[in-house]
Order: structure tokens, then sequence, then C-alpha cells
């Protein structure tokens, strides 16, 4: 079984080019992690996508990702992109689950293949298969009752975040990270139990909060689950 975290960065649609049921969004980059049974990395993938429903890149969505409208203008179109990312999953002839950080990127994928008249074949289909919310089973591990963002995520765990963020394939990466950190649950916790007490005691406040008081990377090394006492 491979498990595979991907990541995808959008870019707004043209006005006269939205429709129901679309999100209103087109994916610009794709960045994809394949770990294998014993969550080792084994490869990634990474494709900007040129936007077919919009001329330009939005300065909201460059300024946030750092794509800009040169970049993608000889990429692959999001057919293309699409087809060769689910050859990519399906590269070694074996079962795969997709985890994605928060359930808005399969919605993505299925949206862009209806408003693009995308007609699937076996691999896409396969891509369309099972996919992991991650940031919610992250959240339960945690005890939030509310989803959180990757980089708050990555303090929680006493991690420092690798590379840009809103560049999907350093989200895949980091995903990955806490993904790995996460298999074993119950060690998990126990290398986390007392961020995860001080997140508890202060369930009534709001979560987001809590990392602006707390260091949890000098509460998790205080309590020895530095990075060299945790297997990956």
């Amino acid at each position: 079984m491979r498990h595979i975290i991907v990541d995808f960065e959008m870019n707004g649609i043209a006005k006269e080019h939205e429709m129901k049921g679309s999100t209103h969004k087109e994916i610009i980059e794709i960045g994809a992690v394949m770990l294998d049974e014993n969550y080792n990395e084994m490869c990634t993938f990474m494709t900007y996508v040129k936007p077919e429903l919009n001329d330009t890149i939005e300065s909201r969505y460059s300024s946030l990702t750092g794509i800009t409208t040169a970049m993608v203008q000889d990429a692959p179109v999001f057919e293309d992109a699409i087809r060769a990312f689910a050859d990519w999953c399906s590269s070694y002839n074996d079962e795969f689950i997709l985890y994605q950080w928060s359930d808005n990127d399969r919605m993505q994928v299925v949206s862009e293949m209806n408003i693009k008249n995308f007609k699937p074949g076996v691999n896409e289909k396969k891509l369309l298969g099972v996919w992991v919310d991650f940031q919610k089973e992250f959240s339960r591990l945690l005890g939030l009752s509310k989803p959180i963002a990757l980089e708050k995520a990555i303090d929680y765990a006493g991690e420092a975040f690798q590379g840009r963020q809103h560049d999907a394939l350093y989200d895949a990466r980091n995903t990955a990270s806490l993904f790995i950190m996460s298999r074993d649950e119950e060690k998990f916790k126990k290398e986390l139990k007392y961020i995860i007490d001080a997140i508890n005691t202060q369930k009534s406040e709001n979560e987001a909060s809590i990392g602006d008081m707390v260091d949890f990377g000098n509460i998790k090394k205080l309590i020895g689950g530095s990075d060299g006492e945790r297997e990956d």
C-alpha cells in the first residue's frame, strides 16, 4: 500500500466563466509525496498547471503562492496535468490512498473534471478513490474541536515548517512529516501529552490563540520529545 500526500494551489476563475457547481477556482500547481508501506519517502511529484478559465494569476493568489502568470504560461493544462499525476500515483502497480490537508482537494478535482468536460480513464478513476482528510484526523489526535492551519499543526508538533508555505510540494512534504509522526498513535500522544493537555484545558477558548501563548517546540524539547527520539 502506498500513501500519497497531495496538495494543490489554486487561482480564481474569471467571472465570465463562473458557473453553478464549480468551486470558482482552478488548480495551478500540484505537489505530492509518495510513501511506501513503512512510511519512507519514495518519490515526489510536482507540476504547474496552466489555467484555462483565467488569462492571469490574480494578484492575491500570486502573493499567496509565489506563482506568476509567466510561470504557468507553458505548463500543461488541467487534463494533461491530472493525467500525469494519476499515472504517477499508479506507477508502482500498488493500491494507494491519498491524504489531503482538509477535504477540499478531491472536491476541486471533481469540480474541474465536470466544468472542463474531462473524461477520466482507468488511472483517473483510481485517483478519485479513497481520499483521507488528514487535517481532521490530526485535529482528532490532538483533541481539537476545530480544524487548524497546516503551519499551526507543524508548530503544535514542535517542528519547523520546511520551505515556503503555500508551495504545493512543500505543503505536501510538511503534511507528510505530520502523517509519519502520527502513524504510531500511542507514541504520538505520549510525545505530545503536555501539548495535548494544554490544548484541552483551553477548549473553551479560541484554539487558534494557544499557539501564540505557548512555544510548543520548547515544550517538546523539555519533555524529551525531540526529533532524535522520534522514529521516522
